[in-house]
C-alpha cells in the first residue's frame, strides 16, 4: 500500500468519542499497518497496490476440456 499524492503533507483531525480529537499527519504513517488504519477509518488515505494478473497456462485448459460432463437430469413433473 501507499499514501496518496493528494493527502502527503497534510494533517488529519480524527475524532473519537473517548479519547476525543486526535490530530494524524499523514507523512507519519505507516503503510505496513494498512489493516489497523482501516479498521480506525483511514482506509480512504491509501491506494491499493497493482494487481498482477496470471492467465491459465494452455495445459490445464487442454485438461480441463478432456473432462467429461455427466449428462444432465430431467425433472419429474409433478402433478
Amino acid at each position: 500500500m501507499k499514501i496518496k499524492d493528494e493527502f502527503k503533507g497534510k494533517v488529519i483531525v480524527k475524532y473519537d468519542s473517548v479519547l476525543g480529537q486526535k490530530r494524524i499527519e499523514v507523512d507519519k504513517l505507516d503503510p505496513a499497518r494498512f489493516n489497523y488504519y482501516q479498521s480506525v477509518g483511514l482506509g480512504y488515505l491509501f491506494e491499493p497496490e497493482a494487481i498482477n494478473y496470471t492467465g491459465i497456462e494452455q495445459e490445464t485448459i487442454s485438461e480441463m476440456e478432456s473432462v467429461e460432463e455427466k449428462p444432465k437430469r430431467r425433472r419429474k413433473k409433478s402433478e
